[in-house]
């Protein structure tokens, strides 16, 4: 998703660099070792920042505009021509591919897949089935636009921390830049 505004951030973070390489570039680059397909989804206003380095991506549009992260969920799901997808915000500077590819792996028969590690649920960087689209589509259409509050209609597999060490992920690998002092942690090497 690159959808944001950066409003708690001051400037469009999609293209701040880290280690020389926008935030989106990095994140892109991520999600296309690890998936199949990827699709940048944007809101109409936000566009998507010019002369971005991104791999083989389709770019769309949220469905409904000013829905956020549900929106941006909610259009994901809708084109994806797989069962599940993974979402990622873009300004994930630390994400890998075998996060992702953890996180697929331990769904089993959940609708959705969840980290739930250091004291936050990580919405943002979750699979999604389309087991999830029907309640989705309602409570985006109905304003109901808190993720966490969503996922209690949908089967969720939250992966813990303990689990999440335990398959050798630092709980930094999950943190997202939306503040000036998240950016200075994170050009710190968090």
């Amino acid at each position: 998703m690159v959808g944001g505004m950066s409003r708690r951030f001051g400037r469009d973070k999609r293209i701040e660099p880290l280690d020389g390489v926008p935030l989106t570039e990095r994140t892109a680059a991520t999600l296309d070792q690890a998936c199949g397909r990827l699709f940048l989804v944007t809101s109409a206003e936000a566009g998507l920042p010019e002369g971005l380095r991104l791999p083989e991506h389709v770019l769309l549009q949220d469905r409904q505009a000013g829905k956020g992260v549900m929106g941006g969920i909610w259009t994901g799901l809708e084109v994806a021509t797989t069962e599940e997808i993974f979402v990622a915000a873009c300004d994930m500077p630390f994400l890998s591919a075998e996060l992702i590819r953890f996180l697929a792996e331990s769904r089993g028969e959940a609708a959705a897949v969840v980290p739930q590690v250091g004291g936050q649920v990580h919405t943002a960087c979750a699979v999604y089935t389309k087991a999830c689209l029907a309640s989705l589509r309602a409570a985006v259409v109905a304003d109901r636009l808190e993720v966490r509050k969503w996922l209690e209609e949908v089967e969720v597999r939250y992966v813990t921390e303990t689990e999440h060490v335990s398959a050798g992920f630092k709980p930094e690998v999950l943190t997202n830049v939306n503040t000036e002092a998240d950016w200075r942690r994170a050009v710190g090497g968090v």
